[in-house]
C-alpha cells in the first residue's frame, strides 16, 4: 500500500494518505425534492483536512466531471491499485454529500456561465427589432 499522494486543492497542496482520504460511490436513484435523482453523480473521493470543534469532519471533494474526469480516474484508480478506503455502491445519499455536489455545481456555473450566455433577444418584449 502507497502511504500518500500529492494532490492540488484549490491551489494548495494536500498530502493524501489512506487515512484522510476515501472514495465513494453511489448506485440507484433518490427521490429528492420530488423528482428521480441518480446519486451515481454524486460519486466523489472526499480528503478529509480535520475536525471543527463541533467534532465536524472538514474536508474537500472531488466530483467526476468532465473537466476533472482525467484527474478524478488517475487518483481512483491510484486508490484501487493500493488498497485506499473505498466505499462502493452505497445505496443511500448522506445530505452532506448532496449539499457539497450542489455547492460544486452553483460554483461551475457561476465561473462557466458568461452576461453573454443569454440571447439579447431574449430579452425584448416582443417588438420586432431593426
Amino acid at each position: 500500500m502507497s502511504e500518500h499522494l500529492r494532490v492540488n486543492l484549490g491551489g494548495n497542496e494536500f498530502e493524501s494518505t489512506p487515512y484522510n482520504t476515501t472514495l465513494f460511490t453511489f448506485l440507484g436513484k433518490a427521490a429528492i425534492n420530488g423528482v428521480d435523482f441518480d446519486i451515481s453523480r454524486v460519486n466523489h473521493v472526499f480528503f478529509e483536512s480535520g475536525n471543527t470543534e463541533e467534532n465536524t469532519v472538514q474536508g474537500s471533494y472531488l466530483f467526476r466531471t468532465e473537466s476533472t474526469a482525467e484527474v478524478y480516474d488517475t487518483i481512483v484508480q491510484f486508490m484501487a491499485d493500493n488498497d485506499w478506503p473505498m466505499v462502493i455502491n452505497r445505496r443511500d445519499l448522506p445530505q452532506c454529500d448532496y449539499d457539497a455536489y450542489n455547492r460544486m455545481l452553483d460554483q461551475y456555473v457561476a465561473n462557466e456561465v458568461s452576461e453573454d450566455f443569454i440571447p439579447e433577444e431574449w430579452f425584448n418584449d416582443g417588438t420586432p427589432q431593426a
